[in-house]
């Protein structure tokens, strides 16, 4: 460790629950198995991704090492229909399977037999439906400031960027276009107090649609 603390900092996350959202990297098609409904799909990388940090109320460069990936206990977390977790009808299935393959996090989504989560097998065998998102929980961070690098896991790491050296993956998401589903989140994460209340989703068009009227839809 440094001897100058200086240069970054270390610490947990508080215990509440608030999930961190990024596009995932593409399904790998070759993989795809029709029999048991399941494809694999590259769920994350190494590389920084501008994030809204909730510790310090801003945007911050974020890599999720791999080696911190943290899975729950039965080795497999739900497959969600853009990540609306407000109801088991929007569980399409699961992401089970989750190895390192190169350097970088993998696993293999299995869809469920009911014919929503089959409609969506569909539409990614044929190629309509390409992107999606994890949902994740950092539980360790390590900030490397402005102007100070550090050497972590074999690599040097220059600041500013906030290293997640322990992550929890909570689940896996479909998404219409993944890195836009994440953009409405965080800007989500920065609306105004009358937003407040809403479900995500409720927020989330509300946002896309800055001179509506703001409805809270009860959820």
């Amino acid at each position: 460790m440094p001897k100058n603390k200086n240069i970054f900092s270390t610490r947990s996350e508080s215990k509440e629950e608030k999930l961190s959202l990024r596009a995932a990297l593409g399904f790998q098609l070759k993989t795809a198995d029709e029999k048991n409904r399941s494809v694999e799909f590259q769920l994350s990388s190494e590389d920084p991704v501008e994030m809204f940090d909730f510790e310090r109320g801003d945007f911050y460069p974020e890599v999720l090492l791999t080696s911190g990936m943290v899975l729950p206990s039965n080795n497999q977390v739900p497959l969600q229909d853009t990540h609306d977790r407000s109801t088991i009808k929007k569980t399409l299935g699961s992401v089970r399977e989750i190895k390192t393959d190169s350097g970088v996090p993998v696993g293999r989504v299995f869809f469920a037999r009911d014919q929503e989560s089959q409609d969506a097998f569909g539409k990614v065998l044929d190629g309509h439906i390409t992107d999606g998102s994890v949902g994740y929980k950092v539980l360790e961070a390590t900030y490397v400031e402005r102007g100070q690098s550090l050497v972590y896991g074999g690599r040097t790491w220059a600041g500013p960027v906030k290293l997640a050296t322990q992550w929890q993956l909570k689940e896996f998401s479909l998404a219409p276009i993944g890195a836009d589903v994440v953009k409405a989140m965080q800007t989500v994460i920065q609306a105004p107090v009358a937003l407040l209340g809403q479900s995500i989703l409720a927020a989330m068009n509300q946002v896309a649609q800055p001179h509506a009227n703001v409805v809270v839809d009860g959820r």
